[in-house]
């Protein structure tokens, strides 16, 4: 049985789950994530806004979700979570479990009646549709389709 430890990210610790964040946004760069990791851990997690990870036995990050408190039309209170991966050579699914669990206790505690995750594939099948399935298996399921549209700066 595996040491999985879930925790909330510390602001001292923003560097060190940039390599996992680059593995789910290729494209984001180091002070984008530093930015948007900031203005997460910011509101508090008492607030219900931070960055939830899970660290292997060597203390490496191996899963990172991002989340905030919302309200659905549907669900009433959600916690949103984003930029939810996992990577780890042994076992991924039981990496991606802990870390959905960790969120579903954060919801809970914040009173939630749903938990609404966004799982990014840059819009094609790609190699992590082994998350969506662990994601079904803890009782996920798709409602909708979430599309972006990018808005040009200089127009």
């Amino acid at each position: 049985m595996r040491k999985l430890n879930v925790s909330l990210l510390l602001p001292e610790e923003v560097d060190q789950a940039f390599p996992l964040i680059r593995t789910i946004c290729p494209d984001a760069d180091l002070e984008a994530w530093r930015s948007f990791a900031g203005q997460r851990l910011a509101g508090g997690s008492e607030r219900g806004n931070g960055i939830l990870i899970v660290r292997n036995e060597q203390s490496c990050i191996v899963a990172v979700a991002a989340y905030m408190l919302s309200h659905d039309l549907l669900h009433g209170p959600i916690l949103l979570a984003d930029h939810f991966g996992a990577l780890d050579i042994v076992d991924q699914g039981n990496v991606a479990r802990a870390l959905e669990s960790g969120l579903e206790k954060i919801a809970r505690r914040h009173g939630c009646t749903a938990v609404h995750t966004n799982v990014g594939n840059n819009g094609r099948k790609s190699d992590d549709d082994w998350l969506c399935s662990v994601l079904f298996e803890r009782g996920h399921h798709v409602e909708g389709l979430h599309m972006c549209k990018l808005i040009p700066v200089n127009l």
